[in-house]
């Protein structure tokens, strides 16, 4: 959604409120926060073409050591090649998606590809910003072999640990009308049989149904306290 850009030729509006338009894109979220003089002059650049749309995207990848993020990383890249290494800390990336069609934008994203290991975890919320989207990389075949020791238990822990505890860490720091978009990536199926990757699958699957269960209860526990 976006606002019509006449609005940016009404001077004397001294109010306007659309802070409960989660579906606006434009203007962006930075300048409905700045208040309604920083969006009249958003929109009337917009309209004289000094303002852009910004097509820059902010992805993070997330994830335990090892998991696979920065091969993904590197697929997502278009790039191929032999062990990427171990990333220590945050490695931050460029790149641009060229448009398939002359009329669309290119696409810029900016790649965040965080160490995995539990030292680093409690710097993460410093580099984590709303409006972004955040890639959990799930080891597919980490959760399997949980499984293989006869133990379901060890599974469904070892998902809420890497999966459910990670969204709920990143979603605590933010607004909830501003909370990253979450993308699960599950990797190292090749390790796996097709019976194998489903049950891993479903593990994950039903950790990410169970974590979603507990914030709807969770939020009806806090809109009932807010109403006493």
């Amino acid at each position: 959604a976006a606002l019509p850009l006449c609005l940016g030729d009404l001077p004397e509006l001294e109010k306007l409120d659309v802070s409960l338009n989660p579906t606006l894109a434009t203007p962006p979220q930075v300048v409905v926060e700045a208040g309604t003089a920083a969006i009249l002059r958003f929109l009337r650049q917009l309209k004289q073409g000094i303002a852009e749309a910004s097509h820059r995207v902010k992805v993070s990848l997330l994830g335990k050591a090892e998991s696979g993020k920065t091969s993904l990383l590197q697929r997502m890249k278009g790039e191929r090649g032999g062990d990427p290494g171990r990333t220590t800390r945050l490695e931050i990336h460029d790149h641009h998606f060229e448009p398939k069609l002359s009329s669309h934008p290119e696409l810029r994203l900016h790649m965040y590809d965080f160490g995995g290991q539990e030292v680093y975890s409690s710097t993460h919320r410093l580099f984590l910003t709303p409006d972004s989207i955040v890639v959990l990389v799930v080891n597919l075949h980490e959760v399997e072999m949980k499984y293989r020791n006869g133990k379901a238990e060890s599974a469904e822990v070892y998902c809420r640990k890497y999966v459910a505890d990670w969204i709920r860490s990143v979603c605590s720091q933010h607004p909830s009308d501003r909370a990253p978009v979450f993308a699960v990536v599950g990797t190292h199926a090749d390790k796996l049989s097709e019976a194998e990757l489903e049950r891993a699958v479903k593990a994950v699957q039903q950790c990410l149904r169970k974590n979603e269960e507990r914030e709807k209860e969770q939020g009806e526990i806090e809109q009932m306290n807010a109403e006493l």
